[in-house]
């Protein structure tokens, strides 16, 4: 599913007091004030030093400052990216037509053959492999991030979240699919009851915890045996992370949730009203990308 073309805005936030659009730095693509179209951005990952941002037209955008100013980067590609990760010394991202594009600095990147056309929606690493998923209940895994192997997922649901935890990985998807996996390589099915779809997952605390349309939230402990929680708001969530003393899940025009455990959330106002597809947490701040571009702040209780 393609996501809606919108302007970009880069803001500086404590959730909740947004600086404005016009104090993004002159020159900063992804506040469009580098002459060219304002991108929308689907995922962020984290690097020792670097943030790389991906999304619409085969953008990708680097930080070396936590997410205040931003630089393009070719990306030799113009397919949507929607999911990206780092490990092994390895960005990794992944989009429309089986794209996959590595790169060692968020600066040079390669294109390495997926051997599918599907959409790829989401990349993770864990137990020294990356796996990556998207469409048709596509699996895709790699030792090292240039090499990699379709495998049998036994679902035909979109899949659009995966993540590592407790030994093991956990994808999520359309229909509230759940699947796990030990070693990314033989797939089992976990969940599926409800027509709410799943949009991304994260594992913290102990837990790993989903979020999709409506407001849905799930979490589990073994990835195997799930457990409804409970959001104060009925929005569709679109990312989630799982630090800063807690979980952060986005979502539609501008939706902000926090979590303690994974269980109970409460919304908290983000200052945004554009969608938000991603979210990452970097000591005591928060970046989120989505619709309205890039935004950094702190959430406050």
């Amino acid at each position: 599913m393609k996501r809606a073309v919108c302007s970009i805005l880069i803001s500086s936030a404590v959730f909740g007091c947004v600086v404005s659009a016009a104090e993004a730095p002159p020159g900063n693509p992804a506040a469009g004030h580098d002459g060219g179209a304002p991108p929308a951005l689907s995922s962020c990952a984290a690097g020792p030093d670097l943030l790389v941002a991906v999304g619409r037209n085969g953008t990708i955008l680097t930080s070396p400052d936590s997410g205040r100013t931003w630089s393009r980067q070719d990306s030799g590609t113009d397919v949507w990216l929607h999911g990206a990760c780092f490990a092994g010394g390895h960005f990794v991202t992944v989009g429309d037509l089986g794209a996959i594009l590595t790169s060692p600095d968020g600066r040079i990147w390669t294109r390495r053959e997926s051997g599918t056309s599907s959409e790829l929606l989401a990349a993770a690493y864990g137990a020294n492999r990356f796996v990556a998923v998207g469409a048709a209940g596509v699996v895709l895994d790699s030792p090292d991030g240039l090499r990699w192997k379709r495998r049998e997922s036994g679902v035909t649901e979109e899949l659009r979240g995966v993540c590592h935890g407790a030994g093991r990985f956990v994808a999520v998807g359309s229909r509230r699919t759940v699947l796990q996996s030990r070693d990314g390589v033989r797939w089992v099915r976990a969940e599926r009851s409800g027509s709410s779809g799943l949009r991304a997952v994260t594992f913290g605390q102990d837990r790993f915890v989903a979020v999709g349309c409506g407001g849905t939230v799930l979490w589990s402990r073994d990835g195997a045996t799930w457990a409804e929680g409970q959001a104060d708001q009925r929005v569709h969530l679109r990312g989630i992370t799982s630090r800063c003393g807690g979980f952060i899940a986005v979502g539609e025009n501008g939706a902000t949730l926090r979590s303690d455990d994974g269980m109970s959330w409460r919304s908290r106002s983000s200052g945004v009203t554009r969608h938000l597809y991603g979210v990452i947490a970097l000591n005591d701040e928060v970046v989120t990308v989505g619709c309205g571009g890039a935004s950094v702040g702190t959430l406050e209780d």
